[in-house]
């Protein structure tokens, strides 16, 4: 650290913290243990998820200005050793690349959110026609069933009809064969009650 840091950079942060900031986001996202971090010796307890895109910007941009806030008076330094004028050389040439990059990751975050509503809404009309779909099945296969049961019953009913009218004409039959052969044994009776005695 540098004693008088403070006195020009009012929010410090690092390269590190941020990659460590977007590290507990990437592993809230996939929904990992803190505790593989912690036994890589990464340290998070200060140190809090990004809310959104735009904190993250912010936390970029914050690195390139707390850079410039603190090296601009060493600008035009003629001294050699001093880091000063390379590192405000990299802030003037990275930042609009920063910029660039921030702006197409808006774009892409912007991009894939419309994206996702447009997929949750296809997603939740197409389940609609589904639905719609399956419930006209459903009310297709359910006439086809009642149909199919109408004529079962009406082919049972049939059956049930057809024996009984069988076993009305059998029974009918039987009678009748029963009257003919009691017929026929009451004139066998009274043939051999008319019949000459020997």
């Amino acid at each position: 650290g540098t004693p008088d840091y403070s006195q020009f950079v009012s929010k410090p942060t690092c390269i590190q913290n941020i990659d460590r900031r977007l590290g507990i986001n990437a592993r809230k996202l996939k929904d990992v243990d803190d505790a593989a971090a912690r036994d890589a010796g990464i340290s998070d307890a200060k140190l809090e998820p990004f809310k959104d895109l735009r904190e993250f910007a912010d936390e970029c941009r914050r690195l390139f200005t707390n850079a410039t806030a603190y090296n601009e008076r060493y600008r035009h330094t003629k001294n050699p050793t001093n880091p000063a004028p390379v590192i405000l050389a990299a802030v003037d040439v990275l930042s609009p690349v920063l910029e660039e990059a921030l702006f197409h990751l808006s774009i892409e975050a912007y991009e894939r959110v419309g994206r996702e509503k447009v997929l949750a809404r296809w997603d939740s009309r197409k389940f609609a026609d589904e639905n719609e779909e399956a419930q006209g099945r459903r009310v297709i296969r359910q006439g086809m069933e009642a149909i199919a049961k109408k004529k079962f019953e009406a082919s049972n009913l049939k059956t049930m009809t057809a024996s009984r009218a069988q076993r009305e004409r059998l029974l009918k039959w039987g009678a009748t064969t029963a009257m003919l052969n009691l017929d026929y044994l009451e004139q066998d009776d009274d043939a051999a009650a008319s019949a000459p005695a020997d």
